[in-house]
Protein backbone atom coordinates (compact mmCIF):
# COMPACT_ATOMS: atom_id res chain seq x y z
CA UNK A 1 0.00 0.00 0.00
CA UNK A 2 2.61 2.36 1.13
CA UNK A 3 4.43 1.24 -2.26
CA UNK A 4 1.57 2.07 -4.28
CA UNK A 5 1.01 5.59 -2.17
CA UNK A 6 4.77 6.55 -3.37
CA UNK A 7 4.33 5.50 -6.97
CA UNK A 8 1.04 7.57 -6.97
CA UNK A 9 3.12 10.61 -5.26
CA UNK A 10 5.89 10.39 -8.33
CA UNK A 11 3.11 10.05 -10.54
CA UNK A 12 1.59 13.27 -9.63
CA UNK A 13 5.18 14.93 -9.00
CA UNK A 14 5.85 13.84 -12.89
CA UNK A 15 2.57 15.63 -14.00
CA UNK A 16 3.02 18.81 -12.36
CA UNK A 17 6.62 19.32 -14.12
CA UNK A 18 4.17 19.19 -17.29
CA UNK A 19 2.62 22.16 -16.19
CA UNK A 20 4.27 25.32 -17.55
CA UNK A 21 5.44 28.31 -14.89
CA UNK A 22 4.06 31.80 -16.29
CA UNK A 23 5.71 34.22 -14.44
CA UNK A 24 5.42 38.30 -15.37
CA UNK A 25 8.95 38.00 -17.48
CA UNK A 26 7.75 35.11 -19.09
CA UNK A 27 4.21 37.07 -20.13
CA UNK A 28 6.74 40.41 -21.30
CA UNK A 29 8.69 37.84 -23.18
CA UNK A 30 5.55 36.41 -25.17
CA UNK A 31 4.42 40.08 -25.95
CA UNK A 32 7.61 41.16 -27.13
CA UNK A 33 8.50 38.57 -29.74
CA UNK A 34 4.90 38.79 -30.51
CA UNK A 35 5.49 42.55 -31.60
CA UNK A 36 8.86 41.67 -32.90
CA UNK A 37 7.80 39.10 -35.15
CA UNK A 38 4.89 41.17 -36.60
CA UNK A 39 6.73 43.83 -37.07
CA UNK A 40 9.43 42.41 -39.12
CA UNK A 41 6.24 40.35 -41.42
CA UNK A 42 4.60 43.89 -42.26
CA UNK A 43 7.99 45.10 -43.33
CA UNK A 44 8.70 42.54 -45.43
CA UNK A 45 11.88 41.13 -43.82
CA UNK A 46 13.13 37.82 -44.57
CA UNK A 47 13.01 35.43 -41.98
CA UNK A 48 10.79 37.57 -39.81
CA UNK A 49 11.16 34.82 -36.99
CA UNK A 50 15.09 36.09 -35.83
CA UNK A 51 13.20 39.32 -34.55
CA UNK A 52 11.26 37.36 -32.00
CA UNK A 53 14.71 35.17 -31.37
CA UNK A 54 16.53 38.55 -30.15
CA UNK A 55 13.39 39.84 -28.20
CA UNK A 56 13.62 36.83 -26.23
CA UNK A 57 17.80 38.10 -25.28
CA UNK A 58 16.43 41.51 -25.43
CA UNK A 59 14.09 40.71 -22.21
CA UNK A 60 16.39 40.88 -18.93
CA UNK A 61 15.76 40.79 -15.50
CA UNK A 62 16.10 44.39 -14.67
CA UNK A 63 15.79 47.07 -17.52
CA UNK A 64 19.16 48.12 -16.57
CA UNK A 65 20.46 44.93 -18.20
CA UNK A 66 17.95 45.29 -21.18
CA UNK A 67 19.81 48.71 -22.35
CA UNK A 68 23.19 47.42 -21.78
CA UNK A 69 22.76 44.21 -23.23
CA UNK A 70 20.44 46.03 -26.26
CA UNK A 71 23.52 48.14 -27.03
CA UNK A 72 25.89 45.58 -27.13
CA UNK A 73 23.97 43.06 -29.32
CA UNK A 74 23.49 46.27 -31.76
CA UNK A 75 27.08 46.21 -31.99
CA UNK A 76 27.39 42.76 -32.42
CA UNK A 77 24.98 42.55 -35.06
CA UNK A 78 26.67 45.45 -36.65
CA UNK A 79 30.08 43.36 -36.24
CA UNK A 80 28.14 40.67 -37.60
CA UNK A 81 26.80 42.25 -40.60
CA UNK A 82 30.30 43.68 -41.78
CA UNK A 83 31.69 40.38 -41.44
CA UNK A 84 29.63 38.54 -43.12
CA UNK A 85 29.57 40.89 -46.33
CA UNK A 86 33.25 41.25 -46.34
CA UNK A 87 33.66 37.81 -46.52
CA UNK A 88 30.85 37.30 -49.33
CA UNK A 89 31.81 40.30 -51.86
CA UNK A 90 36.19 39.13 -50.93
CA UNK A 91 35.83 35.57 -51.38
CA UNK A 92 32.42 34.49 -52.55
CA UNK A 93 29.61 31.52 -51.44
CA UNK A 94 31.94 28.99 -50.17
CA UNK A 95 31.39 26.71 -47.10
CA UNK A 96 34.60 27.39 -46.30
CA UNK A 97 34.18 30.83 -45.85
CA UNK A 98 30.57 30.61 -43.25
CA UNK A 99 33.27 28.90 -41.05
CA UNK A 100 36.02 31.37 -41.35
CA UNK A 101 33.49 34.51 -40.54
CA UNK A 102 32.34 33.02 -37.67
CA UNK A 103 35.58 32.38 -36.43
CA UNK A 104 36.37 35.83 -36.59
CA UNK A 105 33.57 36.79 -35.33
CA UNK A 106 33.96 34.76 -32.21
CA UNK A 107 37.15 35.51 -31.85
CA UNK A 108 36.64 39.66 -31.55
CA UNK A 109 33.92 39.03 -29.21
CA UNK A 110 35.96 36.96 -26.93
CA UNK A 111 38.72 39.05 -27.14
CA UNK A 112 36.49 41.67 -25.70
CA UNK A 113 34.44 39.66 -23.41
CA UNK A 114 31.20 40.39 -24.74
CA UNK A 115 30.10 36.28 -25.09
CA UNK A 116 26.35 37.02 -24.12
CA UNK A 117 26.04 38.37 -27.23
CA UNK A 118 28.15 36.03 -29.53
CA UNK A 119 25.26 33.94 -30.52
CA UNK A 120 23.89 36.96 -31.85
CA UNK A 121 26.34 38.32 -34.11
CA UNK A 122 27.42 34.56 -35.25
CA UNK A 123 23.90 34.17 -36.65
CA UNK A 124 23.78 37.47 -38.40
CA UNK A 125 27.24 36.71 -40.07
CA UNK A 126 25.86 33.11 -41.36
CA UNK A 127 22.85 34.40 -42.30
CA UNK A 128 23.92 37.22 -44.15
CA UNK A 129 26.72 35.25 -45.92
CA UNK A 130 23.73 32.81 -46.57
CA UNK A 131 20.50 34.76 -47.77
CA UNK A 132 18.93 33.33 -50.50
CA UNK A 133 18.13 35.85 -53.71
CA UNK A 134 19.30 38.55 -52.08
CA UNK A 135 22.67 40.83 -52.85
CA UNK A 136 25.23 40.99 -49.96
CA UNK A 137 23.89 44.09 -48.76
CA UNK A 138 20.46 43.54 -48.84
CA UNK A 139 21.68 40.90 -46.66
CA UNK A 140 23.17 42.47 -43.91
CA UNK A 141 20.33 45.42 -43.25
CA UNK A 142 17.83 42.88 -43.55
CA UNK A 143 20.11 41.20 -40.49
CA UNK A 144 20.64 44.77 -38.89
CA UNK A 145 16.63 45.52 -39.37
CA UNK A 146 15.30 42.25 -37.37
CA UNK A 147 17.94 42.75 -35.04
CA UNK A 148 16.65 46.37 -34.06
CA UNK A 149 13.22 45.39 -33.84
CA UNK A 150 13.98 42.54 -31.46
CA UNK A 151 16.00 44.56 -29.48
CA UNK A 152 13.44 47.82 -29.62
CA UNK A 153 10.34 45.67 -28.49
CA UNK A 154 12.33 43.76 -25.40
CA UNK A 155 13.33 46.85 -23.62
CA UNK A 156 10.02 48.78 -24.93
CA UNK A 157 8.19 45.57 -23.27
CA UNK A 158 10.67 45.64 -20.38
CA UNK A 159 10.56 49.48 -19.90
CA UNK A 160 7.07 49.30 -19.70
CA UNK A 161 6.13 46.87 -17.51
CA UNK A 162 9.59 47.42 -15.01
CA UNK A 163 10.70 44.04 -13.16
CA UNK A 164 9.73 44.51 -9.37
CA UNK A 165 12.29 43.50 -7.61
CA UNK A 166 11.73 45.17 -3.78
CA UNK A 167 9.12 43.01 -2.75
CA UNK A 168 11.17 39.62 -3.41
CA UNK A 169 14.07 40.66 -1.57
CA UNK A 170 11.94 42.15 1.43
CA UNK A 171 10.56 39.02 1.33
CA UNK A 172 14.26 36.81 1.26
CA UNK A 173 15.83 39.01 3.20
CA UNK A 174 13.02 38.16 6.06
CA UNK A 175 13.19 34.63 5.17
CA UNK A 176 17.16 34.41 5.88
CA UNK A 177 16.56 36.66 9.35
CA UNK A 178 14.48 33.97 10.61
CA UNK A 179 16.42 30.76 9.17
CA UNK A 180 19.61 32.58 10.87
CA UNK A 181 17.22 32.82 14.19
CA UNK A 182 16.50 29.16 13.50
CA UNK A 183 20.56 28.24 13.91
CA UNK A 184 20.65 30.03 17.22
CA UNK A 185 18.11 28.60 18.32
CA UNK A 186 18.96 25.16 17.87
CA UNK A 187 22.40 25.85 19.50
CA UNK A 188 20.62 27.29 22.56
CA UNK A 189 18.61 23.81 22.53
CA UNK A 190 22.28 22.05 22.55
CA UNK A 191 23.69 24.04 25.21
CA UNK A 192 19.92 23.31 27.51
CA UNK A 193 20.55 19.44 26.26
CA UNK A 194 24.26 19.05 26.82
CA UNK A 195 24.50 18.08 23.51
CA UNK A 196 25.76 19.10 20.34
CA UNK A 197 24.00 18.57 17.39
CA UNK A 198 26.49 16.50 14.71
CA UNK A 199 28.40 18.60 13.21
CA UNK A 200 26.83 17.18 9.35
CA UNK A 201 23.24 17.18 10.46
CA UNK A 202 24.16 21.11 11.28
CA UNK A 203 26.17 21.60 8.04
CA UNK A 204 22.82 20.64 6.08
CA UNK A 205 21.17 23.20 7.60
CA UNK A 206 23.31 25.80 7.43
CA UNK A 207 24.20 25.19 3.48
CA UNK A 208 19.81 25.72 3.04
CA UNK A 209 20.57 29.15 4.62
CA UNK A 210 23.72 29.63 2.10
CA UNK A 211 21.56 29.04 -0.72
CA UNK A 212 18.59 31.20 0.57
CA UNK A 213 21.70 34.38 1.18
CA UNK A 214 22.84 33.55 -2.15
CA UNK A 215 19.44 33.88 -3.85
CA UNK A 216 19.02 37.29 -1.98
CA UNK A 217 22.29 38.60 -2.69
CA UNK A 218 21.34 37.99 -6.48
CA UNK A 219 18.04 39.61 -6.63
CA UNK A 220 19.91 42.82 -4.02
CA UNK A 221 22.26 42.85 -7.41
CA UNK A 222 18.75 42.93 -9.37
CA UNK A 223 17.10 45.73 -7.10
CA UNK A 224 20.65 48.35 -7.45
CA UNK A 225 20.26 48.00 -11.23
CA UNK A 226 16.50 48.43 -11.13
CA UNK A 227 17.58 51.96 -9.08
CA UNK A 228 20.63 53.08 -11.20
CA UNK A 229 17.72 54.92 -13.46
CA UNK A 230 15.53 56.60 -10.10
CA UNK A 231 18.47 58.36 -8.60
CA UNK A 232 18.58 55.79 -5.65
CA UNK A 233 20.79 54.64 -4.20
CA UNK A 234 21.40 51.96 -1.42
CA UNK A 235 25.22 50.96 -0.15
CA UNK A 236 23.35 48.81 2.27
CA UNK A 237 21.02 46.42 0.68
CA UNK A 238 23.26 44.03 -0.07
CA UNK A 239 25.50 44.47 3.62
CA UNK A 240 22.39 43.06 5.26
CA UNK A 241 23.06 39.54 3.68
CA UNK A 242 26.68 39.76 4.26
CA UNK A 243 25.86 40.43 7.63
CA UNK A 244 23.97 37.25 8.26
CA UNK A 245 26.54 34.84 6.17
CA UNK A 246 28.83 36.33 8.55
CA UNK A 247 26.35 35.49 11.61
CA UNK A 248 25.80 31.73 9.70
CA UNK A 249 30.07 31.01 10.05
CA UNK A 250 29.71 32.55 13.75
CA UNK A 251 27.07 30.21 14.62
CA UNK A 252 28.97 27.24 12.57
CA UNK A 253 31.86 28.00 14.76
CA UNK A 254 29.82 27.67 17.91
CA UNK A 255 28.57 24.24 16.97
CA UNK A 256 31.99 22.99 16.01
CA UNK A 257 33.35 24.34 19.85
CA UNK A 258 30.15 22.74 21.34
CA UNK A 259 31.52 19.66 19.78
CA UNK A 260 34.51 19.53 22.49
CA UNK A 261 32.73 20.32 25.09
CA UNK A 262 31.47 17.37 27.43
CA UNK A 263 28.31 17.44 29.95
CA UNK A 264 30.76 18.52 33.26
CA UNK A 265 31.50 21.57 31.86
CA UNK A 266 30.01 24.57 32.83
CA UNK A 267 27.37 26.21 30.02
CA UNK A 268 25.20 28.34 32.26
CA UNK A 269 26.30 31.37 31.47
CA UNK A 270 26.93 30.70 27.77
CA UNK A 271 23.06 29.26 27.79
CA UNK A 272 22.27 32.74 28.73
CA UNK A 273 24.11 34.83 26.48
CA UNK A 274 22.43 32.90 23.74
CA UNK A 275 18.98 33.39 25.59
CA UNK A 276 19.44 37.09 25.48
CA UNK A 277 20.34 37.17 21.57
CA UNK A 278 17.26 35.14 21.17
CA UNK A 279 15.34 37.68 22.65
CA UNK A 280 16.82 40.55 20.38
CA UNK A 281 17.05 38.86 17.25
CA UNK A 282 13.08 37.73 18.20
CA UNK A 283 12.44 41.28 18.50
CA UNK A 284 14.18 41.97 15.43
CA UNK A 285 12.07 39.94 12.90
CA UNK A 286 9.09 41.62 15.32
CA UNK A 287 9.96 44.61 14.16
CA UNK A 288 10.32 45.52 17.52
CA UNK A 289 12.98 48.16 19.58
CA UNK A 290 15.73 46.61 20.40
CA UNK A 291 17.75 47.53 23.56
CA UNK A 292 21.63 47.40 23.02
CA UNK A 293 22.78 48.76 26.06
CA UNK A 294 21.16 46.00 28.41
CA UNK A 295 22.62 43.72 26.25
CA UNK A 296 25.70 45.40 26.32
CA UNK A 297 25.70 45.12 30.33
CA UNK A 298 24.57 41.49 29.74
CA UNK A 299 27.96 40.74 28.20
CA UNK A 300 30.32 42.90 30.70
CA UNK A 301 28.84 40.47 32.89
CA UNK A 302 29.53 37.12 31.31
CA UNK A 303 33.03 38.59 30.42
CA UNK A 304 33.77 39.16 33.74
CA UNK A 305 32.22 35.88 35.23
CA UNK A 306 35.28 33.93 32.69
CA UNK A 307 37.83 36.50 33.79
CA UNK A 308 37.31 35.73 37.53
CA UNK A 309 37.41 32.32 36.98
CA UNK A 310 40.14 30.49 39.03
CA UNK A 311 43.11 28.76 36.42
CA UNK A 312 42.44 25.18 35.68
CA UNK A 313 43.67 22.63 37.51
CA UNK A 314 44.33 19.71 34.72
CA UNK A 315 44.51 19.39 31.46
CA UNK A 316 41.12 18.59 30.53
CA UNK A 317 39.57 21.78 32.84
CA UNK A 318 42.15 24.19 30.58
CA UNK A 319 40.62 22.62 27.31
CA UNK A 320 36.99 22.78 29.04
CA UNK A 321 37.53 26.37 29.97
CA UNK A 322 39.43 27.04 26.37
CA UNK A 323 36.61 25.85 24.52
CA UNK A 324 33.99 28.01 26.38
CA UNK A 325 35.84 30.66 26.29
CA UNK A 326 36.03 30.09 22.29
CA UNK A 327 32.23 29.68 22.10
CA UNK A 328 31.68 33.24 24.17
CA UNK A 329 34.32 34.97 21.08
CA UNK A 330 32.49 33.53 19.05
CA UNK A 331 28.89 34.23 20.65
CA UNK A 332 30.04 38.17 20.71
CA UNK A 333 31.15 38.12 16.99
CA UNK A 334 27.26 37.34 16.39
CA UNK A 335 26.53 39.80 18.41
CA UNK A 336 28.57 42.55 16.63
CA UNK A 337 26.99 41.50 13.50
CA UNK A 338 23.49 41.47 14.96
CA UNK A 339 23.86 44.94 15.74
CA UNK A 340 25.58 45.74 12.12
CA UNK A 341 21.99 44.15 10.74
CA UNK A 342 19.80 46.30 12.93
CA UNK A 343 22.05 49.13 11.38
CA UNK A 344 21.39 48.47 8.01
CA UNK A 345 18.08 47.30 7.98
CA UNK A 346 16.90 51.11 9.84
CA UNK A 347 19.05 52.79 7.25
CA UNK A 348 17.05 50.67 4.33
CA UNK A 349 14.11 51.69 5.99
CA UNK A 350 15.18 55.35 5.95
CA UNK A 351 16.33 55.19 2.16
CA UNK A 352 13.03 53.70 1.36
CA UNK A 353 10.32 56.01 3.00
CA UNK A 354 12.45 58.96 1.21
CA UNK A 355 13.01 57.20 -2.10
Amino acid sequence: MDRLQTLANQMLTGLRMLVPTVGGRTFKTCVAILLAIMTARLCHLAAPQFAGIVAVLAVQPSVHRSLRQGARQIVSAFTGAVTGVLFLYVFGLSPWVFALAALIVMGLHVRWGWTNSLLVAVVISLNTIGSQGMSYLHGGLNQLCLVLIGIGYGNFVNILFKPAHGPRYDKLLTASEREVFKLLRTVHKDLLRGTATPYVVFRRNIDRVRSSLDEGKRIGLLVLEDRKYRNASDKHLLHAFHTLESMVERIRDVNKSLQGLKDSHERSELTRLVEILIRVQRRMVWGHACHFPFVDAAYRQVQAHFYDRALPTDHASFIGQATEYHVYMHLTEYYGKLKDLRTASQNQFDIASHA
